[in-house]
């Protein structure tokens, strides 16, 4: 088969829809209440290059394409720095760390042993990548490997290399960019781990703008977490009509029920949202302090995982 067809074929074709396997969805694809990891990759019995182009699509993020300067940002899941290239990806580490399958997120991952990967590269007539002007391989990575709780209890990898769609768009350069991809899409079948792409396509705007917002509030003083002001909170949340009043309202006023200042109530509220235990639709719209207040049901405050600043 003609890689540089089969390449251009499967770019065009990326506005047509999601390029899944059966039984499986898009691994971004979190679920504002109960967020689920899923896979939308080749399996390692895959054959042919129509099946190595995963690239992940959903009525998507508007996010602007420039690729903006690395970002180091403290982990939610595993208390570490992690060191991030663009907003991009950014924007899906978030939405990794919101899912409640993810049990820990590894970013730039190398893949080594090269030697292994040139002779992939040999083996389909692909020039594998050198350090400029030397004879040194390069060494490639994959932007994410997750590994996360299976539906059938095991925990499973998935390794996820994010792309902004313009990339994948027929140009002179596109040819040389499914190589590489090929490249590791081949590394992780021989490895038996799931992969796929990922682009901005595939995460709803809100999603993406709610759940940085929320994010903040991920961590709280300790004195907000006390059980008696929490469920304050909540009761003063739960009498309140959502139609009579903008969301900032009802924060200020819940947050007058548990004696807080506005400020934390709006904390407070952020991490109730962002440990599931208000849960809303967060896909459809941004949430706004001076706009309408969602509709929202409660779960347990005992059942939640809770983090609270040292």
């Amino acid at each position: 088969m003609n890689f540089k067809r089969e390449g251009l074929q499967q770019a065009k074709r990326r506005s047509q829809g999601h390029l899944t396997r059966p039984g499986h969805s898009n691994l971004c694809a979190v679920a504002a209440s109960k967020p689920k990891l899923t896979s939308n990759a080749t399996s390692p019995k895959a054959t042919g290059r129509a099946r190595a182009r995963n690239i992940v699509h959903g009525s998507g993020c508007r996010m602007s394409r420039r690729r903006a300067a690395p970002r180091k940002v403290s982990g939610l899941k595993v208390n570490r720095n992690y060191h991030l290239l663009s907003d991009l990806e950014f924007a899906y580490f978030v939405v990794l760390e919101f899912s409640e399958d993810v049990v820990d997120i590894r970013e730039q991952y190398p893949l080594l042993p090269t030697s292994d990967l040139q002779q992939i590269a040999h083996v389909r007539s692909i020039r594998y990548p050198k350090f400029a002007g030397t004879d040194l391989p390069y060494v490639l990575t994959t932007d994410f490997l997750v590994t996360y709780k299976a539906s059938n209890g095991t925990t499973q990898l998935a390794a996820r290399t994010v792309k902004y769609s313009d990339a994948l768009q027929p140009s002179k350069s596109l040819e040389r960019t499914l190589q590489k991809l090929e490249i590791e899409r081949c590394f992780w079948m021989e490895q038996g781990v799931d992969w796929g792409i990922v682009t901005e396509q595939a995460i709803p705007a809100a999603l993406s703008e709610n759940l940085q917002w929320l994010r903040q509030g991920a961590v709280v003083d300790k004195g907000l977490l006390q059980p008696g002001t929490r469920q304050r909170f909540l009761d003063a949340l739960d009498r309140l009509n959502p139609a009579d009043r903008i969301l900032s309202a009802n924060i200020r006023i819940a947050g007058q029920a548990a004696h807080l200042h506005y400020k934390d109530a709006i904390q407070l509220f952020k991490h109730m949202v962002w440990h599931k235990i208000i849960l809303l639709d967060l896909k459809s719209a941004p949430l706004r302090l001076t706009g309408v207040v969602p509709e929202f049901r409660f779960t347990s405050l005992d059942t939640s995982f809770e983090r609270v600043a040292a």
